[in-house]
């Protein structure tokens, strides 16, 4: 999932435990066609970019639900999301491209 530079720091310095996602969007339907063919959802793959060299890192997802968000941390008040509850970062790759 691609996401803006502040975010992604902020999840990187654990700042943000949460990541949002339209409750309609590409996303949200990802998500339902993985439960519905019975495929764990249990990681993230988060990027800064697009590209084959960005910043990336592999986040571990605790559990997801709707709900609405943290407007610091990007949501809206009064939308719904998709809420994605991250966990422990697992890996990371090309942070030194972070800007």
């Amino acid at each position: 999932m691609p996401i803006k530079a502040k975010w992604f720091k902020m999840i990187l310095d654990r700042d943000k435990r949460e990541e949002y996602r339209e409750k309609d969007g590409v996303y949200s339907r990802r998500i339902q066609k993985a439960k519905e063919a019975n495929e764990p959802f249990t990681h993230l793959e988060l990027v800064n970019g697009y590209g084959k060299h960005r910043p990336w890192m592999i986040i571990e997802l605790t559990h997801e639900l709707f709900f609405t968000g943290v407007e610091s941390w990007g949501a809206v008040r009064g939308e719904q999301y998709h809420v994605l509850v991250m966990g422990d970062i697992e890996e990371t790759g090309n942070l030194e491209l972070l800007k």
